[in-house]
């Protein structure tokens, strides 16, 4: 399975089960996001940014996350901490199927 359609599979999780409630080009940034953060394994931007699949070049990717991340409003409140909740109960879920 190649990245870009495991990230887009990704992208339908985030949208439909994690955070419906969500626009769907936010969800999709936080998607990108989340997934280049895993790839990365860091936080810097610029990095996170190259390790997203697709035609986009890092800089979009990246400014793409900054407008998204800049926006006021439901996902600095509520959808942020649903997002939390949710990634925390897979992680725990995918953890206990493993162990």
């Amino acid at each position: 399975m190649s990245a870009l359609s495991i990230l887009r599979t990704w992208g339908h999780t985030v949208h439909e089960q994690l955070l419906p409630d969500l626009h769907g080009h936010q969800a999709k940034a936080l998607a990108d996001l989340s997934f280049g953060l895993a790839r990365a394994q860091h936080c810097h931007s610029g990095r996170v940014a190259s390790e997203v699949p697709g035609e986009a070049d890092p800089a979009r990717v990246r400014r793409r996350w900054e407008r998204t991340l800049a926006i006021r409003g439901d996902f600095n409140s509520a959808s942020h901490w649903a997002m939390r909740r949710s990634c925390s109960a897979i992680l725990a879920n995918k953890i206990r199927m493993t162990a």
